[in-house]
């Protein structure tokens, strides 16, 4: 009997623990396996648009234009990645500093004669003065020079007063500083003058028909048409004066003293002082002193000056002369004088 009542209470706990649970156990859930994206690539960052500048040049096929195309490509090469510039064809020096000053182009090429009267607002530019064009470096320069024949009985510029004189080829610098050389020493009222091509200047005085002819002188690159004159002629590269070269510096102080080495023509046996003007590469005053100062380290690294003179010899005696700067008056861009600064400081 008791063994009958133990085994009934092991049934009831049986059935009692089945009830308490329920069933078959929970099966644990399966994860839901999660999708493969991939994560949101982080943007890059925006890049800077390249900066554009315009140069302003001369005609094609003239030295400036082979100077311009020689400064924009070297340029272009070395600072692409962030600048770019492009060229302007221009009919010189004057319009390039009224680009300048109307705000037109950024860079450019100009004579000292037409920066210093746009900065006293004197000549071409009377009346209207600006600071615009200002200066980065100097690239080139050539004396204001006569020739006459021997025996004219001119032996000093100033005995040109009365003759008749062909100043160089119409519109040229030639012609233009010329004329300046004349004024300055107060003859130019008195000088019966033509413009004709530098051929035919050489052969109207080889033949007698005017007393002098005007020309620009390169210290290292002689005049051809005076090189043949000298070869059947007597010639006189006709001197300054003391007196004169220092009546022209005080009436126009874009001029210097340049020398004309001895023996440079046939039969001119002494150095002859003349007049000296010069070209500069110039920038608007708008234009970012780093980028002026980025252009320039590219210039004068030797790399530069090496590609540059290539193009044209000028480039081998590109250099910044503070004196002639502060004779000139015209303002130094700011980006040239860190340059040339922190470059003297190097050297």
């Amino acid at each position: 009997m008791k063994k009958l009542i133990a085994i009934c209470l092991c049934l009831i706990l049986v059935f009692g623990l089945v009830a308490c649970g329920g069933g078959e156990p929970t099966p644990t859930p399966t994860p839901t396996p999660t999708a493969n994206i991939e994560a949101t690539p982080t943007p890059a960052p925006p890049v800077a648009p390249i900066e554009h500048f315009v140069f302003s040049s001369a005609a094609p096929g003239s030295v400036w234009y082979i100077l311009s195309e020689g400064l924009i490509t070297w340029f272009n090469q070395e600072l692409g990645d962030v600048y770019m510039m492009d060229m302007r064809i221009s009919t010189g020096s004057a319009e390039n500093v009224r680009r300048l000053n109307d705000g037109e182009v950024d860079f450019s090429i100009a004579y000292g004669a037409h920066l210093y009267e746009t900065h006293t607002g004197t000549g071409i530019f009377v009346g209207h003065p600006s600071d615009s064009a200002q200066l980065l470096f100097q690239i080139g320069g050539e004396g204001v020079a006569f020739v006459a024949l021997q025996g004219s009985g001119i032996n000093t510029v100033s005995d040109l007063a009365g003759r008749s004189v062909v100043l160089g080829p119409p519109g040229s610098s030639t012609s233009e500083h010329t004329i300046r050389v004349l004024e300055a020493l107060g003859i130019l009222d008195t000088v019966d003058i033509t413009e004709a091509s530098f051929a035919d200047g050489v052969r109207a005085l080889q033949e007698g028909l005017v007393d002098a002819i005007g020309i620009a002188i390169d210290a290292d690159h002689p005049h051809l048409g005076v090189l043949e004159l000298a070869v059947v002629n007597d010639i006189l590269i006709v001197p300054f004066t003391e007196d004169e070269l220092a009546s022209i510096f005080a009436a126009a102080p874009y001029y210097t003293l340049g020398v004309l080495s001895a023996d440079t023509y046939h039969g001119q046996v002494a150095p002859v002082s003349v007049p000296w003007f010069h070209s500069f590469v110039v920038a608007s005053q708008e234009v970012s002193a780093y980028v002026v100062y980025d252009a320039l380290a590219a210039f004068f690294r030797d790399a530069g000056k090496a590609f540059l003179t290539t193009i044209h010899h000028d480039f081998a005696a590109m250099t910044f002369d503070e004196e002639i700067a502060t004779r000139l008056g015209v303002p130094v861009h700011p980006g040239a004088l860190r340059f040339f600064e922190r470059h003297s400081q190097a050297g």
